[in-house]
């Protein structure tokens, strides 16, 4: 995980809702007002944009209770793991499997998508 969300708000990882949401707000006030300033440069403002990005990023995670515990269950498994990326090849990273709605409508392994190209033409004249 690239950036800490209670790092970034600058919150503790016990924090309320309630306080979560004073620090998103004082941040983005901040960082707006940093970006009406008098003299500001481009790269600046691309700094502020990406800052701005990032704790926007952080409140929609910590703000939603079943993303919240999701995100620090992966924070408690990089601690035990000791940290991020060790004895990884890049781009192995571990995908949960889909449940509830998501499984019930994935599509199936192995699946080639269905077009009257792909349909013999005898099925596509009894079938309709």
């Amino acid at each position: 995980m690239s950036d800490n969300h209670y790092e970034v708000l600058g919150v503790q990882p016990d924090a309320t809702r309630d306080q979560i949401r004073e620090a998103h707000r004082a941040r983005v006030a901040a960082l707006e007002a940093a970006r009406e300033k008098k003299g500001v440069s481009e790269s600046q403002l691309q700094a502020n944009r990406e800052e701005t990005a990032r704790v926007r990023a952080a409140w929609n995670v910590l703000s939603d209770p079943f993303q919240r515990r999701r995100y620090d269950a992966g924070l408690e498994a990089d601690v035990t793991a000791g940290g991020e990326g060790e004895g990884e090849a890049p781009g192995t990273e571990v995908v949960p499997a889909a449940r509830g709605w998501r499984r019930s409508h994935a599509r199936p392994k192995n699946h080639a998508p269905t077009t009257s190209r792909n349909v013999p033409m005898a099925t596509m004249i009894w079938n309709g």
